[in-house]
């Protein structure tokens, strides 16, 4: 193999694996690049195909093979969202798999003008493994704003102990519409104030042609290759010894550096769709001489995250509870306002987590629940925290003349709604849904008895009171 040396820049990279974090700056490892390089064996007789997906068909992905996440992936609370949807990723027909991106309709009732959709499959629960060579041959998106990655993934990213050799988020590939470098990085510790990376930069010609991106993972290193020339070789963090599983995905984001020209570009700034295609994913294994792992059963089921209330107001008391079965499960949450973190909790065994939120808007909560073994992400919730003033001074139901009953509601502020319930004889009588009528009239039998109930609710569907009150016309 010829020895070279290969001009190494800095920049500022850090692939997103949780609802939102922060940049980072690599710290670029070339101090192994060639020199210290073991002999190359990526054209090695002795690989053997062992997983292999050539993406013929039209439709959804073998479902034997892939699984897929839907959420938003980015939110911001101040201009459009990007969500991973099912129907972003298709086979097309002609051997290839295609990611999208597309501008949608707005999809979460806020004030943004529109969102935005790619999509993500991944192996997970259907095939992982540890070591091997990992190849795909795909074309690069053609437009700016939104990124694309082949990338390998483990629950046990997020385990902090100083190394990456319980599990390291691995990107083979990272690249761009709007340019021609072609980024690998490595990622552990998780993603908050432990989370350490390395990475490496290369640049491809012909970006409209097809290209191969290849690792090759061994029990000491890790080597990448383009079109199956040498582009990095490292161990840095500790080579990963878990079995892991394949992501193929599409990212945007209009918050902060992601949307900039140190990473995607803005992607309102772009004209949609685009595309990312795919022409097959190909996994070789190696005899390494290392004994196979013997996976214990886990018992771990995760339900979904949610919040007391959909709406709270400024000064009120904020919660999310995390819905989780299992044993000796530890939870973390992430919170986020206006694209920024304002609190990542360690993990704790508390399920709730509440805070009073000091301004108005959208607050986003991403939970993540650990059993000592691994760790899932319970999903994520969003609420809005406003500030309008309400004031409810009194409900009175009182005998008028000629036999009239008045029931009458004293409540200030915007967006009130009332509803009322008149209960005869212990049968309903009568029901008037919500409006904004503060004073209703009744006319009952001597004698009868009844029962008014009336319940006072926000313009966002919150019941801020219930008034009950029995009477008997005498």
């Amino acid at each position: 193999m010829n020895k070279k040396r290969v001009l190494i820049f800095v920049l500022l990279l850090f692939f997103v694996t949780t609802n939102s974090m922060q940049l980072n700056a690599l710290q670029i490892d070339d101090s192994n690049l060639a020199d210290n390089a073991s002999d190359d064996i990526y054209d090695d007789s002795g690989w053997k195909l062992v997983w292999q997906d050539e993406f013929n068909g039209y439709g959804r992905p073998n479902p034997k093979y892939w699984s897929s996440a839907s959420y938003n992936r980015h939110p911001n609370s101040h201009g459009p969202d990007m969500y991973w949807l099912d129907d972003q990723v298709k086979l097309n027909g002609q051997g290839q798999l295609a990611i999208k991106m597309n501008r949608i309709p707005n999809r979460d009732n806020d004030n943004d003008p529109y969102d935005f959709a790619t999509g993500m499959i991944r192996t997970k629960e259907n095939f992982e493994k540890r070591y091997g060579k990992y190849e795909i041959r795909c074309k690069l998106p053609k437009k700016s704003g939104w990124w694309v990655a082949f990338w390998l993934m483990t629950d046990n990213v997020c385990k902090v102990n100083g190394n990456g050799k319980d599990g390291t988020e691995i990107d083979i590939l990272e690249a761009f519409g709007w340019n021609n470098l072609v980024h690998h990085a490595l990622h552990w510790d998780g993603y908050s104030k432990y989370h350490k990376s390395a990475g490496h930069t290369s640049k491809i010609t012909n970006h409209n042609a097809y290209h191969t991106y290849t690792l090759i993972w061994t029990p000491t290193e890790y080597r990448f290759y383009i079109d199956g020339n040498l582009s990095w070789v490292t161990n840095k963090g500790g080579v990963s010894q878990v079995e892991q599983y394949i992501i193929l995905s599409g990212e945007a984001s209009t918050v902060g550096w992601k949307a900039t020209n140190v990473w995607a570009k803005d992607p309102t700034k772009a004209n949609y769709p685009d595309e990312f295609l795919i022409d097959y994913v190909r996994v070789y294994d190696y005899d390494f001489g290392v004994p196979p792992i013997v996976k214990e059963p886990i018992i771990f089921n995760v339900k979904g995250l949610t919040s007391s209330k959909e709406t709270y107001r400024l000064g009120e008391q904020a919660t999310w509870h995390a819905d989780v079965e299992g044993d000796n499960v530890k939870y973390q949450y992430y919170v986020s306002h206006r694209g920024k973190n304002i609190d990542i909790t360690r993990y704790a065994p508390n399920s709730d987590y509440s805070f009073k939120p000091s301004e108005p808007g959208y607050y986003t909560a991403v939970a993540f629940a650990y059993n000592g073994k691994e760790i899932k992400q319970v999903g994520s919730k969003k609420i809005k925290v406003f500030d309008e003033p309400i004031k409810l001074n009194s409900i009175n139901v009182e005998q008028a003349k000629n036999g009239r009953v008045v029931c009458h509601v004293n409540a200030q502020g915007d967006g009130l709604k009332y509803s009322y319930y008149i209960i005869r004889n212990n049968k309903l009588f009568k029901y008037i849904p919500y409006s904004d009528k503060q004073s209703i009239n009744y006319y009952p039998r001597w004698g009868d008895y009844f029962q008014f109930l009336v319940f006072v609710q926000d313009e966002y569907g919150n019941t801020l009171h219930k008034y009950s009150k029995k009477m008997r016309l005498q």
